[in-house]
């Protein structure tokens, strides 16, 4: 099969069959096509693993952070895979090429003090142009963030009817894996939703979260919302989107929900990925160590010897 081809392929199974979304289909189509311009054969069946190995030393010798390699790995290990599956390769690529291990290490979500220090700081902010649509409208992202526990992908593409106010509810549909899911609202987020519509009204962009211009606002510029904010707020830890997620998910765990519900709100495929997420802290732990039955049971007390 021509790589070029097989390239072609793989995107559209990926966006069709699995539901990927355009974000994540446009980092693998950019990932993918370093990849086979690296190689030099053209078709898949002529595929020497030496050469995968050399690709990505190749990152690694122009100086690439270890989290761009691992982040190539993650998609060209899976698009051998599938060939290898369908029977175009011989070999299974895992066995041949050595794990390239995460670099990330694991940033402690916001409390519910640096979190409302972050909403607090919209207020703050400097604002050129439309100041109430702008103010509103970063409130509204942040909430849909902090309360919620959306994905920015799925902020971007958020439209205005997927919003029911008076049901209490936002749809979100499409998402990553395909789920669909009905994500609660309370205040204070209907009211910043409320005054948000109300700043937009001239507007009639069917996309919930516009510019200035009315124009749909892409994943960089909503996540360029979280960094200012942040700075406003001087919070010295480094935050972005995906992290006021994480807190989500932390700050729902404290607050009593089990893991099942989680993974329903987050719409993650699997209750694994919500346990991922949902980092627990000593007192978390140490709360659930208390609902051990057998505490309540016996007291705490030693039993009397005879």
């Amino acid at each position: 099969m021509n790589k070029k081809r097989a390239l072609k392929e793989y995107i559209y199974m990926n966006k069709h069959d699995k539901r990927l979304s355009l974000y994540t289909l446009r980092g693998q189509k950019y990932c993918l096509r370093d990849f086979i311009n690296f190689l030099p054969i053209e078709n898949l069946e002529d595929l020497d693993y030496g050469w995968v190995r050399q690709f990505f030393k190749e990152l690694k010798r122009q100086k690439y952070s270890l989290g761009t390699i691992y982040s190539n790995y993650l998609v060209v290990m899976p698009f051998l895979n599938y060939y290898f599956k369908k029977g175009v390769l011989k070999y299974k690529p895992y066995f041949f090429i050595r794990k390239i291990k995460n670099p990330r290490t694991y940033t402690q979500p916001l409390g519910i003090t640096g979190l409302t220090k972050l909403i607090n700081a919209t207020a703050r902010c400097i604002y050129t142009r439309k100041k109430k649509l702008q103010y509103y409208r970063n409130k509204t992202v942040l909430g849909l963030l902090i309360y919620c526990g959306l994905r920015v992908g799925e902020i971007a593409t958020l439209k205005r009817m997927q919003i029911n106010i008076k049901g209490g509810f936002i749809k979100i549909i499409h998402a990553k894996f395909g789920i669909d899911r009905l994500i609660p609202i309370e205040q204070p987020l209907v009211s910043w939703i409320e005054d948000y519509l109300e700043a937009r009204s001239q507007f009639r962009s069917h996309y919930f979260i516009i510019d200035v211009y009315g124009t749909k606002m892409n994943l960089h510029s909503i996540t360029r919302i979280v960094r200012m904010t942040a700075k406003v707020a001087k919070i010295r830890t480094r935050v972005y989107s995906h992290l006021l997620r994480h807190s989500f998910a932390s700050l729902m765990l404290k607050g009593g929900a089990s893991l099942n519900s989680l993974k329903v709100l987050m719409g993650h495929k699997r209750i694994e990925m919500t346990a991922i997420y949902a980092k627990p802290d000593f007192e978390m732990i140490k709360k659930a160590l208390l609902r051990n039955p057998l505490l309540k049971y016996y007291g705490g007390k030693h039993e009397a010897l005879e």
